[in-house]
């Protein structure tokens, strides 16, 4: 915006409160001779040099108008004589945000706290194990016990990427293991809760690959807003569903 005169500041004061509505300059001229800032000059006279100043304003090519005209009833048609303060919405005020890119064990460490926090939200009574072998989080609710690991990635061209060792995913499979992974995105966490059952039997039915290690990646579809584990399975039923736990 262009640095304002004298006699622009006084309008700008005048109209900053009248928001889109605006005012009509023998308006602006009267409020100003009410508050003693109407530079010695008649209420009319001050209109007539309000009109011009306001006129001159909007004419500015290099630099962006302070001030515009207020519409009339008719689109693309604007009221003789009314002005308002002009809104500049190419300024964001947001700023923004880069997080660091986190060294594994500080981004593993990060999703285990934030599932703990998720599952007190829902009620839960959780609790981290010191030593992990294969299970990050015991909880409990309603008398039942639960085990959780949890994995966590960052996005990757689109991807989140997960491992686990089969030798541990095999040792801890029962009814009561839940696999939750945290997808990390800028500032944001989504989670996704599989019970490890549900694993088994993408593993027995060839979606997901079994070796020294079970790979696992999940894309999001932004069109469709669906979540695909390894390309084609939907587990949008499993994103932020810790009350799928109890069963």
């Amino acid at each position: 915006m262009v640095k304002l005169t004298p006699i622009l500041e006084v309008v700008r004061d005048i109209l900053k409160n009248a928001g889109m509505k605006g005012m009509h300059v023998d308006e602006i001229a009267a409020a100003a001779v009410s508050v003693n800032k109407n530079m010695g000059l008649s209420a009319e006279d001050f209109s007539r040099r309000i009109q011009s100043a306001l006129a001159s304003n909007l004419k500015l090519k290099t630099q962006k108008p302070s001030f515009a005209k207020v519409e009339g009833a008719k689109k693309g048609q604007f009221k003789r004589g009314w002005y308002r303060v002009k809104i500049d919405r190419s300024v964001s005020t947001t700023p923004v945000i880069v997080p660091p890119e986190a060294d594994r064990s500080f981004l593993g460490k990060a999703g285990e706290l934030a599932v703990m926090s998720e599952l007190l939200f829902w009620e839960y009574n959780a609790s981290s194990m010191l030593v992990d072998s294969g299970i990050d989080i015991v909880a409990s609710k309603g008398g039942k016990y639960f085990h959780v690991q949890v994995k966590t990635a960052s996005e990757r061209d689109g991807r989140f990427i997960f491992t686990i060792k089969n030798a541990s995913f095999q040792s801890n499979h029962d009814s009561t293991m839940f696999y939750v992974f945290v997808l990390r995105r800028k500032t944001n966490n989504e989670f996704v809760i599989i019970p490890s059952a549900y694993l088994k039997a993408l593993i027995a039915g060839g979606k997901i690959n079994q070796g020294p290690t079970i790979s696992i990646f999940i894309t999001i579809d932004q069109k469709s807003k669906k979540y695909l584990l390894n390309g084609d399975v939907d587990v949008g039923i499993y994103v932020g569903n810790f009350g799928g736990i109890i069963v």
